[in-house]
């Protein structure tokens, strides 16, 4: 659950440039691929951890529990949610920044589709991811309108140049 108490989701389908897509056109409920447990509440066996391997220090923030969840499942490992288990992730805690925030998130996701799927995998997330926001720029009103076009406009960019940029490098 999130710092106000409210029920989070923990897991999630393992991005992939076909999933990107299905997200893209609003039909992420088909997303397949096997699923992983977000880091926040991830918990892992030390036979598991001997054999995959540690998290690639690569990923700044973000992402590192995908690519060593990834990692496992290629391996065999399989990813489950504790049912009954309550814990409580308070989030946002790694920058006030939202723009920061969202531009490591990206950049992350960026290294993980490179790191996974090459530069094709990723070009065709980038597109997926780009035209999305573009689309939901033009239909969702307000706030989300303003969040679409900002994502559409950190995909054309390229998040991870924009994380050099807001990180100064």
């Amino acid at each position: 659950m999130d710092d106000l108490g409210t029920p989070a989701r923990v897991e999630w389908p393992f991005p992939s440039p076909a999933n990107a897509w299905l997200e893209s056109i609003g039909l992420g409920r088909f997303e397949d691929g096997g699923t992983y447990v977000i880091g926040a509440v991830m918990l892992l066996r030390a036979e598991a951890l001997e054999q995959v391997g540690g998290f690639d220090e690569r990923f700044f923030l973000y992402a590192e529990e995908t690519d060593w969840a990834y990692r496992a499942h290629l391996l065999g490992w399989r990813h489950a949610v504790a049912e009954g288990v309550d814990a409580t992730h308070v989030g946002a805690g790694t920058s006030s920044d939202p723009r920061r925030r969202e531009a490591h998130f990206h950049a992350s996701q960026e290294r993980y589709f490179r790191k996974h799927f090459g530069a094709a995998g990723w070009q065709a997330a980038r597109a997926a991811v780009w035209l999305g926001a573009v689309a939901r720029s033009f239909v969702l009103p307000g706030d989300r309108g303003r969040d679409a076009r900002r994502r559409a406009a950190l995909y054309r960019l390229g998040p991870v140049r924009v994380e050099q940029r807001l990180s100064g490098r």
